[in-house]
């Protein structure tokens, strides 16, 4: 993987146990764009961080994390 095709996104989320970040990591690294999927069940935010390429947008993780009945929304700094 080259850095400089490499974007973060953050997210804060409702993903609140080992099998639901199962299930969003299988679907989010489903996409050949996605490089890392990483859950953080101790931080009360959930934060999902995704690894991609720079041309996916938020709004396509939210949507795909909506699909499978769960909640993200991007953190901005």
């Amino acid at each position: 993987m080259i850095t400089d095709q490499l974007q973060i996104l953050v997210f804060r989320s409702n993903i609140n146990d080992r099998i639901k970040v199962r299930v969003v990591k299988r679907e989010l690294l489903s996409r050949k764009d996605i490089y890392s999927v990483n859950i953080d069940l101790k931080d009360w935010e959930k934060v999902l961080r995704v690894e991609c390429h720079p041309e996916v947008q938020s709004r396509l993780i939210e949507e795909q994390v909506a699909k499978l009945g769960l909640y993200c929304a991007e953190l901005t700094s």
